[in-house]
C-alpha cells in the first residue's frame, strides 16, 4: 500500500512526499534485498529532484545492504559515469566503491 502511494507522488510531481514514503519502506523493509531495493529507488528520486549526492549515497547504500544484487552496483557506476563532479563531494567514496566491487564479486564467486 505505501508502496503504491510512493509510486502516485512520483508520478504527480509530488517528489518530497515520494521521497518520504520510500524512506519509511526503508525503514521497515524486512531483508536486505527489499531494503536495497527502496535504496535503489530513494537513488532514483534524489536523481530527480537533482540531489546527486544523496542519490549516490543511496546508490552506495543499496549496494553495501545487498551485494547478491549486482545491478546495484552497475546502477552507481552508470551514475557515477554520467557524474564525475559526485567521486570529489563525497569523500570515502572511493573505498566504499571498491569494497561494494570486492562485495559484489566475492558474493558472486559463492553463488556460482
Amino acid at each position: 500500500m505505501r508502496w503504491d502511494l510512493a509510486c502516485l507522488y512520483a508520478t504527480t510531481a509530488r517528489l518530497g512526499q515520494a521521497l518520504d514514503q520510500v524512506r519509511h519502506l526503508a525503514e521497515l523493509a524486512g531483508t536486505p534485498g527489499q531494503k536495497a531495493s527502496y535504496y535503489l529507488a530513494l537513488g532514483q528520486l534524489l536523481e530527480l529532484r537533482q540531489l546527486f549526492v544523496d542519490a549516490a549515497t543511496c546508490y552506495l547504500n543499496a549496494v553495501e545492504t545487498n551485494a547478491a544484487d549486482p545491478g546495484g552496483l552497475r546502477h552507481l557506476e552508470a551514475f557515477l559515469e554520467t557524474h564525475p563532479e559526485i567521486r570529489r563531494q563525497i569523500p570515502d567514496l572511493i573505498p566504499r566503491l571498491w569494497k561494494c566491487r570486492m562485495a559484489v564479486e566475492r558474493t558472486a564467486l559463492t553463488v556460482a
